[in-house]
Parts: structure tokens; C-alpha cells; sequence
């Protein structure tokens, strides 16, 4: 998932210097802007700047000793984490029954810590959907509360239907909360056939039953959902298990990221793009390119200018071929998987091999022209590795060509000299 910059500052309210310097220094690290108030007064007045992700709430300030500070920010639809050093039972039943983020005794272990995830937890929410699939409409409206406390988007389904269509809309769509007892198709089943098209790195999955059934949580865990609650269930309880399972989540892309992205440039690797021949249902061709002279490159720029080198070879494709798998095969070696009429592709590589050419790039302090030669192969149904054979053969003849064009079956499209 993309790294995003932060909606909004962190507005801490905390009197004990002891606590407020070492927060806002994590916070801070973390690449927020922290604004500090150390009374409700204070609070007040930063309240009416607006402009807040969320705050961080010492429930007993100078000037508000029974918490009425909660009730300002709250009223103004801030997102709030509550840290107190007030642990009794009525103190902590008496927050949790307001709509706050999370209640955190200060005597908690890393409770510093632990804010500082929470927050970074909020701030990536705000890019994500949740699903909510329920029949009942009070529960979704329950559920949709809860999600939106912590910053998630919610869309709504009432049934099977309903849910499927919602995941072909909305591909942002990471965590679904899915209850198991509905007109039609069952939590278990809808849960089922999901799985056909999403995998665990792609959506989070819980379900959720009123049922008395012991049969419900197996039934769901081995459809392929990540976790199972069990209503009524506890809000606390409730939000631990949403936090860890789109961390489990986001734990799992990023490894599948990490597997199938080539370190230095980020386009995928040869293990993606073998992947993603492998999906090809029609006619598609294969182009192999490479840098020209590479080994000059490095002679000439250090190996640091050759890295720089294949990046921006790299980011060139991203922006001519944003819709193809354009993928770092290995060294200066890249390949492109292209779909349509042969003849139009052709021509796509010539400009961009043209593009490239006439613009320069600054290497290590360098300003170099930048050439690759191209080789191209039909376009067929053919295995990807007789595709890959047959544009290695003409990316050869490239080079044997004098380099800096373009050669395939029907024509050969050639730098003018």
C-alpha cells in the first residue's frame, strides 16, 4: 500500500510535561505536526483553527477534572484516543461508553507506543473501504459507526448480491464484515465464493453470527475468513480484531509486494511478469529492451550512474506503458507484454525508443542521452517462454544492427544516423 502524507496535525492535550515531550517527540518522528494545549481552555482555542487528524486526550486536565474535555472534541467530530492515569473500572466503563478511538492507561507497557500505532492506524484507514454485509439494517448502521470511528470508508450491503456487486465497484475495498445468518446466500458460502477472487493479501475477511451455533466459527474460518466475532460483542474487543487483521493484511501485500517487485526500479520482476503472461487469454506480443552500452554507463558514471540509469529507464515506461505489465526482467534487461494490433505497438515502441533518445538524463552529476534497442515478437498465443525466445533473437539483431532500434518480423524502425 502507497505511503500517503497526513490529513491533518495531532492536537495533544496533556498537563504532565513528562508525558507530553516524549509523545509529541514520537509523534513527530512518525511526520506528523504537533499542536500542544495543557488545559481544556487551551484546547478550546486550538479546536477553532480546525485542521485535526486526531487528538490525544489526558482525561483529567487542571480545568476539566471529570473528563469534560472528551465532550468538546467529540462534539466537534475529532477522533479521540483517551490516556489517563485513572484505571479503575467506573473511569474506563465511563469512556468507553462515549465514541472514542481507544482508552489507554498510562501505566500501560509502551502506552507511547501504542498511541503512536493507533494514529498511524487511523491515518492509513482513511484510504480504505470496509464492507459491511448484513441484513439487518440497525446492525449495519451499528457497524457503520464503528468503522467510520476509525476512519475507514463504509459501503453497505444487505445480502450476497448486493456485497459481490459492491466488490466489483469499489476496488478499494480491503476488509469486509460479513454476517453469516441471511435471506439467500449464507455469511459461509458468500465468504466462499469471495475467496475465488480475492486473496488474503488483497481482502481482509471477518464473520460475524448472533447464532448459538458452535459450527458458525469453523464454518467461516474454513471458507477463508481471518477471524469470526460473535455478537453482542464488545467494542474494545471489536476494534483489537479489525487492527490486527488489516495489519495481518497489510503484513501479507507487502511480502507479496516484496516478492514480485524488482528493489531498485519498482516496476514488477521476472517473477510478475511470468505471472502475469500466464493470465493471458488473447493474442499478446512480447517486447525485450535493454540499455545500450550499459557496461559504458557504469565505466563511465560508477555503478551508482548505472542504478540511476535503469530507474529512469524505469519511470520512462511507467508513463508510455501505464496500462501493460512493463517489468525489470534483470540487469539492464527489461520487457513489455503488449495486447492489441501488433502494427500499433510497433509503433508505440518506436516513440518511445525516439522519446528516450532525444532526451537527457542526469546521471552522477552526468548529462547523457540514454538508448535501447528493441526486439519484438508476434503477436500469438504462443507459451511466454517461445515469445521471449523470439524477442530475445531480434533484440539481438538489434544490437547487431548498430544498436538504438527497433526489429521486428515485419519491419525493422531504426535510429537516423
Amino acid at each position: 500500500m502507497g505511503k500517503s502524507m497526513p490529513s491533518g496535525d495531532i492536537l495533544l492535550i496533556e498537563d504532565s510535561t513528562a508525558i507530553l515531550h516524549p509523545l509529541a517527540r514520537v509523534i513527530e518522528r512518525m511526520g506528523y505536526c504537533v499542536r500542544i494545549a495543557m488545559s481544556r481552555a487551551q484546547m478550546q482555542q486550538e479546536l477553532l483553527k480546525g485542521g485535526l487528524m486526531a487528538a490525544v486526550l489526558d482525561y483529567s486536565l487542571p480545568d476539566a477534572l471529570e473528563g469534560e474535555a472528551l465532550y468538546d472534541l467529540l462534539k466537534k467530530g475529532v477522533p479521540t484516543l483517551v490516556l489517563t492515569a485513572r484505571n479503575d473500572a467506573a473511569t474506563r466503563e465511563k469512556i468507553l461508553s462515549y465514541p472514542v478511538v481507544d482508552y489507554i492507561p498510562k501505566d500501560m507497557p509502551a502506552a507511547l507506543e501504542y498511541v503512536a500505532m493507533l494514529l498511524r492506524r487511523l491515518d492509513r484507514n482513511r484510504q480504505l473501504a470496509a464492507l459491511v454485509v448484513d441484513d439487518s439494517h440497525t446492525v449495519r448502521q451499528h457497524l457503520k459507526s464503528l468503522l467510520e470511528r476509525y476512519l475507514f470508508q463504509v459501503i453497505l450491503a444487505s445480502d450476497a448480491d448486493e456485497a459481490k456487486q459492491a466488490l466489483k465497484q469499489h476496488k478499494h475495498i480491503r476488509l469486509a464484515l460479513i454476517d453469516h445468518d441471511m435471506p439467500g446466500m449464507d455469511g459461509a458460502n458468500l465468504t466462499t465464493e469471495i475467496r475465488r477472487s480475492f486473496g488474503r493479501e488483497q481482502l481482509a475477511i471477518i464473520g460475524i453470527s448472533g447464532s448459538s451455533n458452535s459450527n458458525t466459527n469453523p464454518r467461516f474460518i474454513k471458507a477463508g475468513a481471518d477471524d469470526f466475532l460473535s455478537k453482542p460483542f464488545n467494542p474494545e474487543e471489536f476494534y483489537c480484531r479489525i487492527t490486527r487483521t488489516i495489519e495481518y493484511l497489510e503484513n501479507m501485500e507487502a511480502l507479496v509486494q516484496a516478492a514480485n517487485q524488482d528493489a531498485l526500479t519498482s516496476l514488477p520482476n521476472r517473477r510478475a511478469f511470468f505471472a502475469e503472461a500466464l493470465r493471458q487469454n488473447d493474442d499478446y506480443a512480447v517486447a525485450m529492451l535493454d540499455i545500450d552500452h550499459f557496461k559504458s554507463i557504469n565505466d563511465r558514471c560508477g555503478h551508482a550512474g548505472g542504478d540511476e540509469a535503469l530507474i529512469a529507464l524505469a519511470k520512462q515506461l511507467r508513463e508510455h506503458f501505464p496500462d501493460e505489465m512493463a517489468a525489470r526482467l534483470g540487469g539492464e534487461e527489461f520487457a513489455i507484454i503488449l495486447g492489441g494490433d501488433n502494427r500499433v505497438q510497433q509503433q508505440r515502441l518506436e516513440n518511445f525508443r525516439q522519446a528516450l533518445a532525444n532526451q537527457k538524463q542526469h546521471l552522477a552529476g552526468q548529462h547523457l542521452n540514454l538508448t535501447i534497442s528493441i526486439g519484438l515478437s508476434d503477436c500469438s498465443t504462443q507459451s511466454i517462454e517461445l515469445q521471449l525466445h523470439q524477442a530475445d533473437e531480434r533484440l539481438y539483431q538489434a544490437k547487431q544492427g548498430g544498436r538504438n532500434c527497433l526489429v521486428a518480423r515485419e519491419r525493422s524502425m531504426q535510429a537516423a544516423s
